[in-house]
């Protein structure tokens, strides 16, 4: 980077010249302001900013790899042969996924001109996190038999019973009929079960059965839905692209987790995460929202294409 190196172009009244400065070695987040003295910077004399072939300005924690101060004087004219590259966006690890810082910021209104003959580009959006998927459940049954028949004649609090005389039968739980049986092949009703024989009695064309009674208890858990994958890295400086991982597998009868959104190419947004898999207790979680690009240039220039590359928005005048 230049500091301070700059020449003075041209003869007259020193409004009528130019200063020109210029950046030969690689750097991250650099002010051009920086590159003249105050006094120049603010001046109303034509500035002209070389950037050299065969460099890289980068920008981090999404500052822009080169930033034109907002109290710049005059006109500013940039040659730009180098690789400027902004912020690449943080992958979204449990949200969305992080935006892309700019390549290039002109904070100001004033005149400025950019022309191209490298590759500017503005830091990808990182992807979103996937959606959790749903909840699921589960439920078991089993069956307790109990028999109570307090007599010979009784009466009982628990027993399934018919009679082949009447063609009809009662089944009673905890002293409480909880059935009527309508026939002797009958062996359910709602929750209770006819179980094994107790008693069997027939004389005289007269008869009845006494049986075990069995109810059905069911038990309900609740299982949870697989966590969402993390986003990819949207491409920037010093950070390749990266796609986005697939979702944790979940509990029993619940949805697995959405995949990840992939991170940008460079100057492009990324993808948001995948709905997560429905459960059968409930539908899987919407995936999260991807992180927008950033520019190639933020903020209106006047630009010229000299056979370079840009990738994402240039802001022009």
């Amino acid at each position: 980077m230049s500091g301070f190196g700059y020449n003075v172009l041209g003869f007259g009244a020193f409004p009528n010249r130019s200063v020109e400065a210029g950046i030969t070695g690689n750097a991250t987040n650099v002010s051009a302001k920086a590159q003249f003295n105050d006094a120049i910077w603010a001046s109303g004399t034509p500035k002209i900013l070389n950037i050299s072939s065969g460099i890289t300005l980068g920008g981090t924690g999404g500052t822009a790899a080169l930033t034109i101060e907002d109290d710049l004087g005059g006109s500013l004219l940039i040659n730009n042969a180098a690789t400027i590259t902004g912020t690449g966006g943080a992958a979204g690890s449990s949200g969305a996924g992080g935006n892309g810082g700019n390549a290039i910021l002109n904070s100001g209104g004033t005149i400025v001109s950019l022309v191209n003959s490298g590759t500017i580009s503005g830091g990808a959006g990182g992807g979103g996190s996937g959606g959790t998927g749903g909840n699921g459940s589960t439920s078991s049954s089993s069956t307790s038999y109990q028999y109570n028949w307090s007599s010979p004649f009784g009466p009982g609090t628990h027993y399934w019973y018919f009679s082949s005389q009447a063609n009809t039968g009662h089944a009673k739980w905890a002293g409480s009929t909880v059935a009527t049986i309508s026939s002797s092949s009958q062996t359910s009703s709602g929750i209770y079960r006819r179980g094994g024989t107790r008693h069997e009695y027939e004389a005289g064309g007269e008869g009845f059965s006494r049986y075990n009674i069995g109810r059905v208890t069911t038990s309900t858990s609740s299982t949870s839905g697989g966590a969402g994958g993390n986003g990819g890295a949207g491409a920037g400086y010093n950070q390749n692209q990266a796609d986005g991982s697939s979702g944790s597998g979940g509990g029993t009868n619940a949805g697995t987790g959405g995949t990840g959104g992939n991170g940008g190419a460079l100057g492009a947004d990324g993808a948001a995460g995948a709905t997560g898999a429905n459960g059968n207790a409930s539908n899987g979680g919407s995936g999260s929202a991807a992180g927008s690009a950033g520019k190639a240039v933020s903020g209106a220039v006047n630009f010229t294409d000299a056979s370079g590359t840009t990738n994402g928005t240039v802001d022009t005048t």
